[in-house]
C-alpha cells in the first residue's frame, strides 16, 4: 500500500512464522524504515503521517495480521489444507472489509478482488458445478468469465512477490472505474461490500 508522504508499504507474512510480521517503507531507491512485529513484544505499527493506517498483530484463533489505511480493512489468517497423499498444505485466508476512504479515493482499485468494489450491481461470472463423478471426483475450470476483465492470464504478477505489474495495474495511478456494460456476467444486485480469498502460502 501507498502512505502519502512517507512512501510505499510493504508487509511480508506467512502462515509458516503466524506470530510475526515484516513492515518495510521504502522509496523507488531505498529502505526508509524496516521493522519487525512480534504478537507479544511489538504487534502494532502505526503511520504518523497517516493516523488512519496501521499494520497489527492480533488475536485470533490463533493470531492474524490486520492491515489498515483508511480505504480498505485486511485482515489475514494462516490456514491449512489437506493435500491428495494426506499431507498438509499451508494457506493464507484473506478477509476483505471497505471503508468509507474506498469511495472516495481517486486511485481506483484492481485485481481480480479490488475490480469489482466501484461497481454498481453485482456480476456473476463463470461458476464451477460441484458434481462428483463415479469416483466421488469433481474437477475445477471456472475462472471467473464474464466477471472479470479480460482473462485469468491478464492478473498474473511476475517478478518478486511485491510486484504490482500485470495488464490492469493502477498502482499509485488514477484511473475511472471500470464500465460494467462491457462484461457479458449476469448482473445482480449489489454485493456485500466484504469479500473473502485464499492463497496458496509456501513459506
Amino acid at each position: 500500500m501507498i502512505a502519502p508522504s512517507q512512501g510505499t508499504v510493504r508487509v511480508h507474512y506467512t502462515s509458516k512464522r503466524p506470530y510475526v510480521a515484516n513492515v518495510q517503507v521504502l522509496t523507488t531507491t531505498r529502505i526508509l524504515n524496516e521493522t519487525w512485529l512480534d504478537h507479544k513484544t511489538l504487534p502494532l505499527m502505526r503511520f504518523k503521517k497517516n493516523s488512519g493506517m496501521y499494520v497489527a498483530l492480533v488475536k485470533a484463533s490463533p493470531v492474524a495480521l490486520n492491515v489498515v489505511d483508511g480505504s480498505w480493512n485486511i485482515t489475514i489468517y494462516p490456514g491449512s489444507y489437506r493435500l491428495a497423499n494426506g499431507s498438509m498444505g499451508r494457506r493464507i485466508d484473506v478477509n476483505v472489509y471497505r471503508a468509507h476512504g474506498a469511495i472516495s479515493d481517486r486511485i481506483t482499485p484492481h485485481g481480480l478482488i479490488g475490480q469489482s468494489y466501484h461497481d454498481p450491481v453485482q456480476i456473476e461470472g463463470n461458476i464451477d458445478q460441484y458434481v462428483p463423478n463415479t469416483h466421488g471426483e469433481y474437477s475445477t475450470s471456472a475462472q471467473g468469465e464474464g466477471a472479470i476483465e479480460g482473462n485469468i492470464d491478464d492478473y498474473e504478477i511476475k517478478g518478486t512477490p511485491f510486484g504490482t505489474a500485470f495488464v490492469f495495474s493502477r498502482f499509485g495511478s488514477l484511473f475511472p472505474p471500470r464500465d460494467v456494460s462491457k462484461l457479458s456476467g449476469k448482473k445482480l444486485s449489489r454485493a456485500s461490500k466484504h469479500m473473502r480469498g485464499a492463497a496458496h502460502s509456501d513459506n
